[in-house]
C-alpha cells in the first residue's frame, strides 16, 4: 500500500509545472514543499499510520481520518493556493478524529 503513491506522482507533475522546475524560485519551493507534504498525507492515509499520531485502527472515525488524509494530499497536489490550505486543514482534522477515538 505504501508503494502505491508512485502511481500518483505522474499526475502531480502533469498538474503542476513548478514540479519540473518551471517558474520562479519561490513558486518552485512552495509547490515542491506542498507536493512533498501531499505525498506524505496520501501515503499516511493509504497506510493507516501518520507520524506523531500513530496508527489508525479499523473503526469508522479512523476510516474517515484516512479518507481525509488522502483527500488532503490530493488537494495539496493541485497547484492553487486555496487547495493548499484545504489540504493542510486535513492534518488537524485527522488529528481531531484520532484524538476523539483515543479519548
Amino acid at each position: 500500500r505504501l508503494g502505491s503513491i508512485i502511481y500518483f506522482l505522474p499526475f502531480f507533475f502533469v498538474l503542476n509545472p513548478a514540479l519540473v522546475l518551471h517558474g520562479d524560485v519561490v513558486t518552485i519551493l512552495l509547490e515542491v514543499g506542498s507536493a512533498m507534504v501531499g505525498i506524505v498525507l496520501i501515503a499516511s492515509g493509504l497506510q493507516g499510520y501518520l507520524v506523531f499520531l500513530g496508527s489508525f485502527t479499523r473503526d469508522m472515525s479512523a476510516t474517515l481520518a484516512r479518507v481525509l488524509l488522502v483527500a488532503g494530499g490530493l488537494a495539496l497536489a493541485y497547484p492553487e493556493m486555496i487547495s493548499n490550505f484545504v489540504g493542510l486543514a486535513a492534518i488537524p482534522g485527522a488529528a481531531m478524529l484520532h484524538q476523539r477515538r483515543v479519548a
